[in-house]
């Protein structure tokens, strides 16, 4: 349902930001409108609810990636060069999505839980370890 809400609006707002020629209301109503669809559940907490934020940010989302790729296009140094420089940003965009599944599983399996991963991941790795410590030596007394 995301696919098909994201294909319908990506074509639409392309061929509009491109008649008129701006970006930043596109890419600002997009942002504005995931934002709100966030909130839908919390207004609505029921399945329905759930579905109607999925629409409403897949549209959104079609929206901003059809004027994003557009403004990228304007933004690049040298016209003669785009394929070579959108594949740059394809892979500097997908990289992280390739690479956090196996880092993040080595951080599980290196911590022996997922809990501590988390604290290691969002820098509190220090008290993890002290909390281990306590744990495997028994109390610190000294």
């Amino acid at each position: 349902m995301a696919a098909l809400c994201i294909c319908v609006s990506t074509v639409p707002a392309g061929i509009a930001s491109d008649r008129t020629g701006r970006r930043k209301i596109f890419i600002c109503a997009a942002a504005t409108a995931m934002a709100g669809g966030l909130l839908i559940p919390l207004a609505w907490p029921t399945l329905t609810g759930y579905l109607v934020m999925t629409v409403v940010i897949a549209l959104a989302f079609g929206c901003f990636e059809s004027v994003d790729t557009a403004l990228i296009t304007q933004v690049l140094p040298r016209s003669s060069s785009y394929a070579q420089d959108i594949g740059v940003l394809d892979i500097a965009s997908i990289a992280p999505q390739i690479l956090a599944p196996a880092v993040s599983g080595a951080l599980v399996v290196g911590t022996g839980s997922y809990a501590r991963a988390v604290s290691h991941r969002c820098g509190l790795h220090p008290a993890g370890r002290t909390q281990r410590a306590a744990r495997t030596r028994g109390p610190l007394t000294k």
